[in-house]
C-alpha cells in the first residue's frame, strides 16, 4: 500500500510544480458555467451523506483513465517518471487501489463520528476550488474544500485535489475533515 501511495504523490507533486494558477474560484450548486467541480462536489458530499463506499470508489479514475494520465504524463517528460515506473505503479495500482480508497474512506468517515458530523443532517454550503493548467500538459489540476453545516455547527471537507479527465474531474486524495466553528 506505501508504494501505491508513494506513485499517486508523484503524480501530483508533479502536476502541482507544472500547474498554472488562474486564481481562486467560488462554486456553488447555482453556478452553471463550473459544472464539472460542481459535479465533483455533489458526488463527493453525497458519498458522505450515504456513507457509501462504493461511490467513493467511483470518484476515482479507472486503470485505463489512470494509465492515460500517466502517457500524458510521460509524453510531456515529466521529471521522475519512466517507462519502469509507469509500469510498477500501474502494477501497484491494479493490486491496492480499491483498498486504499476503501481504507481512506472508512478512515474519513471515523474522523467525522469523532468530531461530531451527523452526515443525515448535513447540509452542502459552497465549494472553494483552484483549478489550474499544468503547464506542458493537457491536464487541469483542482485543489479546493467543502464547506457545510450540520445544525449550528460548520465543517469543512478539506484539501480536496482532483484532476480533470474528460467530462469530468477524478479525484486523487481528500486531506480531511474539520470543524471550523461551534455555532456560537
Amino acid at each position: 500500500m506505501k508504494s501505491f501511495l508513494i506513485g499517486s504523490c508523484l503524480i501530483l507533486s508533479i502536476l502541482m510544480c507544472n500547474a498554472q494558477t488562474t486564481g481562486t474560484k467560488i462554486m456553488n450548486t447555482s453556478v452553471k458555467s463550473q459544472a464539472k467541480e460542481d459535479a465533483l462536489a455533489a458526488a463527493i458530499f453525497q458519498a458522505f451523506k450515504k456513507g457509501s463506499s462504493d461511490k467513493w470508489l467511483q470518484l476515482y479514475p479507472t486503470d485505463q483513465e489512470y494509465e492515460a494520465m500517466l502517457q500524458k504524463l510521460f509524453a510531456a517528460k515529466s521529471k521522475g517518471l519512466t517507462q519502469q515506473t509507469m509500469a510498477e505503479m500501474m502494477a501497484h495500482r491494479k493490486r491496492e487501489a480499491a483498498l486504499v480508497y476503501h481504507t481512506e474512506f472508512t478512515h474519513l468517515l471515523q474522523q467525522a463520528d469523532s468530531i461530531g458530523i451527523q452526515w443525515q443532517r448535513a447540509v452542502f454550503q459552497k465549494f472553494y476550488f483552484d483549478a489550474s493548467n499544468a503547464a506542458h500538459l493537457e491536464l487541469k489540476y483542482l485543489n479546493g474544500d467543502i464547506w457545510f453545516h450540520c445544525g449550528n455547527r460548520h465543517f469543512v471537507v478539506e484539501g480536496i485535489e482532483a484532476i480533470e479527465m474528460g467530462a469530468q474531474y477524478k479525484l486523487q486524495s481528500v486531506k480531511g475533515l474539520r470543524q471550523v466553528d461551534d455555532g456560537d
